[in-house]
Parts: structure tokens; sequence; C-alpha cells
């Protein structure tokens, strides 16, 4: 019962401070404004690929991205971040799913060119096979101090038919593996295909993840459900129009 007490006092600190001084006016008494993007491929699809195309995001429309964050003061935040207990006025979260190794050759350099912040959710059991990141690109990934590690499990499997053992195997086994590479601890979890329900969430919880990202639409993320969090689906045809209707820009390019 430890690991639930620990977290049960966390969030309900996590709680009293969420409206302390905030940027955005909280909603419904827990809720606050985050889109939290999701991206899995940031390339250009293969033309052979027409089913998977929407896993994917130009370089460019990334680069696109990235400078209207800063131009407009968009304030990019880790998973961890939420720890802080206050969401500033303009947040967003940039999250990449299973950690292939475009994030390293073309995420990577721009999110530090632009000095922004990210969370990569890896399925560790792909580490070091084609397409995927090696385990040296990680830890300096992990290292550089702008992008959290978060755990996407071991082998990406469906987690709602997995027998209670093997269930709890994927969550330990992947976020001790990312905690031995990384030398940080892995707090922050995403549930492969976007497949959860409550058996699983307590089995999160007892891994001892204190946030979990599905794959469910929703801007607005809810401190009492920190291991329910809403996602944005970063489309190829994703650009500046919804940019601007998202954080209220407007008049510009």
């Amino acid at each position: 019962m430890r690991p639930f007490f620990r977290k049960i006092c966390f969030f309900l600190a996590l709680f009293l401070l969420s409206g302390v001084s905030t940027g955005v006016e909280a909603q419904s008494g827990s809720k606050y404004f985050l889109p939290i993007l999701m991206f899995h491929y940031v390339s250009t699809p293969p033309a052979s690929d027409t089913f998977g195309r929407n896993l994917y995001y130009s370089v460019a429309s990334f680069k696109k991205l990235a400078a209207f964050l800063v131009k407009h003061q968009i304030v990019a935040l880790t998973m961890s971040d939420l720890g802080a207990g206050a969401i500033p006025k303009n947040p967003v979260m940039l999250t990449f799913d299973d950690g292939y190794e475009d994030f390293y050759t073309r995420a990577f350099p721009v999110i530090k060119k632009y000095h922004l912040r990210a969370t990569l959710f890896v399925i560790t059991g792909k580490l070091d096979k084609p397409s995927y990141l090696t385990t040296a690109q990680l830890k300096e990934i992990s290292d550089s101090g702008v992008v959290e590690i978060g755990s996407h499990t071991v082998t990406h499997p469906d987690l709602t038919t997995l027998s209670n053992a093997a269930l709890a195997q994927e969550l330990t086994d992947s976020k001790r593996a990312l905690e031995t590479m990384t030398g940080k601890p892995v707090v922050s979890f995403c549930y492969p295909l976007g497949k959860t329900n409550a058996r699983v969430q307590k089995a999160v919880a007892v891994a001892g993840y204190l946030f979990a990202r599905t794959t469910s639409h929703g801007f607005f993320i809810d401190f009492k459900d920190p291991l329910a969090l809403p996602t944005v689906r970063m489309l190829p045809e994703v650009g500046g129009k919804s940019f601007k209707n998202w954080w209220g820009v407007t008049g510009g390019r």
C-alpha cells in the first residue's frame, strides 16, 4: 500500500498547489489547458506506406511548429514538469512515441536549436534495432537535459490483454532498463496502442509511474487523473491555422 499512499499524498499536494498563481484559469477545479502533442515519425512518409502516413510529420512542418512556439512564447513542458503544480499561460507538451531513430537525426536537433523541451516514450525491446534509437543515442538525448525519457513498455503489447504478471513485467522491466541507461528516474508512461483500463492504470501506479499519456483526444489535462492524460495527434496536415486556433494567436503569418 505504500506506493499508493505516496501517490495520493503527492497528487493531493499537487492539486492544492495548482490553484496558486497559474497563468491559465482552472476548469472544473482541476483541469488545465495543455495540448499534449503526439508525434511518431518526424519524416516524410514513403509513398508505399499509405496505411501509416498519419504517423508521419515532416521535418519542415516540425521546424515551423518550433518557430511558432518560440515566436509566440509558448512554453514547452515535459511530463515531470506537471509535478511543479502550476501550468504557464501558454503551454504545450511535445511527446514522441516508440523511440525511432529519426527522433535523434531530425527532431532532436530542432528541439535543441529552438531551446524547446520534450518527452520521448521508448520501447526498450526495440533499442539497437534497425530504424530505432541506439542505447548510445538514447543516453545522449537524456544527457542533453531537454528531453525526458518515458517508458512505452518492452514489447509494445495491448496491456489490457496481458495477465497481471505479464503486465507488471512490461511496466517494471522497461522502467528499470531506462533508469539504468539514463541514470535518471523514469516517472512517465505511454500506453501502447492507447489501450488501457482501470486494472492497467492501477498496475502503472504500482510500478511507480506518476504520469501516463493515452491516445484519447483532448486539450485539457486533469490533475485528478494523471494516469489518463489526453493527447492531440499531429497529423501530416496540421499546421499554422491549427496552432493559431489552439493558442488564440491573432494576426501575423
